[in-house]
């Protein structure tokens, strides 16, 4: 990790902690429904067909499923705090400095990555508490959480990438919120695959949701299974590969088009490098007005 990358990090860590209202409902939305489902459900505990496949606990059996919906409520919170940031004029201070756009948008990825990291623990710690076990243990522990929260900051990338695209916050968290639960249900989170119908066992082949919940039951419940993590880690590969190579895209995008309001930034860029400076903060400028090029060169000098 660049410290360019990990300036931007540290801040937006700091900026999502302050968040606590929307950090609360990501976490508390999941935990009622593990508490509504494994109480539901239980019974299902008890049918022989459901035994068989080496179930034997409902709540082992969902609660992989509770930690992809944690993350997946919590990459909403990325494309938000992306346009945030955008009608706040945030980027633009940023995007004065000659540093890599890229690691100003890979810092806010890897910040909601870590806040990823203390959901799953919370929502874990509690599914504990109230009676759901792993059978591999500590490490299994680890690989799922690995594997989901790998997935959510796929999807918050997404978020930004809608954000981006749109400037709206709301129809970011429209999109985002109508994606989770079709993801949920397009995948073995409440019942398990070899139940399901055909057709919903093919389309969950392609759904990395799918794959990380399935990964997150055989290690709660079952064992190590290297088949299903060796094709987990792959669609979650190319997952982050299309859904990081589509947003870092549309970001340079966005930021360019912010950019050329004037050549002013692109000015300044070429400024600094030629009496070789680093970033500097950006300078105040009125709405409507841009500053003489005397002006930007004495801001400029060390």
């Amino acid at each position: 990790m660049s410290s360019l990358t990990a300036q931007r990090w540290m801040r937006n860590l700091k900026v999502t902690r302050r968040n606590r209202p929307a950090l609360a409902f990501t976490v508390l939305q999941p935990v009622i429904w593990m508490a509504l489902f494994a109480e539901n459900f239980k019974q299902l505990a008890n049918d022989p067909t459901f035994r068989d496949l080496g179930y034997t606990s409902y709540l082992s059996f969902f609660v992989p499923s509770i930690l992809v919906l944690t993350v997946l409520n919590a990459s909403t919170l990325s494309g938000v705090s992306m346009i945030t940031d955008v009608n706040a004029g945030v980027l633009d201070k940023y995007l004065i400095s000659p540093i890599k756009r890229s690691s100003i948008l890979l810092g806010r990825i890897l910040a909601d990555g870590i806040t990823m990291v203390f959901q799953c623990l919370i929502v874990l710690v509690i599914g504990i508490v109230l009676g759901a076990r792993v059978h591999t243990g500590v490490a299994g522990v680890v690989v799922t959480i690995v594997l989901v929260v790998v997935l959510g900051m796929c999807f918050a990338a997404l978020s930004c990438f809608v954000a981006l695209h749109t400037r709206n916050a709301q129809l970011t968290m429209i999109v985002s919120g109508l994606s989770t639960l079709p993801l949920l249900l397009l995948s073995p989170a409440f019942y398990p695959a070899q139940l399901q119908a055909g057709w919903l066992r093919a389309v969950e082949k392609v759904n990395p949701a799918a794959h990380v919940v399935t990964a997150g039951q055989d290690l709660f419940n079952l064992r190590f299974d290297a088949g299903q993590l060796l094709i987990t880690v792959g669609v979650l590969a190319l997952t982050a590969v299309l859904s990081f190579t589509a947003t870092i895209r549309e970001f340079r995008r966005a930021t360019s088009a912010a950019a050329g309001g004037g050549g002013l930034i692109r000015r300044l860029q070429e400024l600094h490098e030629r009496v070789g400076v680093g970033p500097v903060a950006a300078p105040a400028i009125p709405t409507g007005a841009e500053p003489t090029r005397e002006k930007i060169e004495a801001d400029s000098r060390p």
